[in-house]
């Protein structure tokens, strides 16, 4: 039994509460996915670091290297000076 705009009013206001609630619901579930999102962004962040860091290490490394054999050479009259 309708009786009248109380009712209506009400009963709009609990289905806009219902679908507030379930948007709320959806809301919690976008930010739980975005976290974990985020949490594996970090870590292949690490990974790459962990890659990349011995690769600068051996350029550096390649690069004395590069040095004492020019040395080497000009020591040894090898290059001409």
């Amino acid at each position: 039994m309708d009786n009248g705009p109380e009712d209506s009013t009400l009963r709009y206001l609990r289905k806009l509460d219902e679908k507030f609630d379930r948007m709320s619901d959806r809301i919690d579930d976008v930010f739980v996915r975005v976290n974990s999102v985020e949490m594996r962004l970090n870590s292949i962040d690490k990974n790459i670091s962990n890659i990349y860091d011995p690769i600068g290490h051996h350029s550096q490394k390649f690069d004395r290297v590069e040095t004492d054999i020019k040395l080497i050479k000009k020591r040894l009259d090898l290059v001409e000076v």
